[in-house]
């Protein structure tokens, strides 16, 4: 595999940025004086294992968006067995969605 537009793998660092931005927004919990507190707490604890998932998942889904970004900006080219000895030589493979109202798309 070799890239046609090596120069923006150097964006690469930038996938640490939803990380910094995740630590950045954990807020701890100021403890409110409520005479009911206890219930809220305990509805809290419930619920806390939940946020923590989704988070971790929203987490997760921005990094793989930036990584994603970067690679396709990237240009890779995948190479079957051989490495092409001139230029001219190209492979490419395209997937072609048509919904027009020709193709019955409509």
């Amino acid at each position: 595999m070799s890239f046609l537009n090596p120069s923006v793998l150097f964006a690469l660092p930038l996938i640490v940025i939803p990380l910094i931005l995740h630590l950045i927004h954990q807020k701890p919990f100021k403890p409110v004086p409520f005479s009911h507190n206890k219930w809220l707490q305990e509805a809290h604890q419930m619920l806390m294992p939940r946020k923590k998932l989704k988070d971790l998942i929203i987490l997760i889904l921005r990094t793989a968006l930036i990584l994603f970004l970067i690679l396709f900006f990237s240009r890779p080219v995948f190479h079957k067995g051989k490495i092409h000895s001139s230029p001219t030589e190209t492979e490419c493979f395209v997937i072609l969605f048509d919904v027009s109202a020709s193709m019955g798309g409509i």
